[in-house]
């Protein structure tokens, strides 16, 4: 019960969250300003230690970061079929213009 405790309240420090993350701290803070073009209101927002001192929830972390991959998987699987779409199209019609053609060696037979 103690660890299930802990997986819950363990916080990341800045530094920490941006190691985990691979982001800056910048664009950590303006991922979190609502005025930024960079906001996203899913990203787990920060909560107060002290006076001058914030942290983020590492489930919460762990479960933006499993969001955003999941979500990057599926736009990948969309722009695959988008593209194998759009190649059976190229080739379709090319197969149309292929059979509109005339045979020119079958006519002078």
């Amino acid at each position: 019960m103690y660890d299930s405790f802990l997986n819950i309240f363990t916080i990341l420090r800045k530094r920490e969250l941006c190691s985990r993350i691979g982001l800056s701290s910048a664009q950590i803070y303006a991922m979190l300003d609502p005025k930024s073009s960079s906001y996203d209101p899913t990203f787990p927002k920060q909560i107060r230690l002290g006076a001058s001192a914030v942290g983020w929830l590492e489930h919460e972390v762990q479960g933006w970061l499993e969001a955003r991959v999941k979500l990057s998987r599926e736009d990948k699987e969309e722009q695959q079929k988008s593209s194998r779409s759009l190649k059976a199209q190229k080739n379709l019609k090319a197969a149309e213009r292929i059979q509109a053609q005339p045979c020119k060696n079958l006519e002078s037979a």
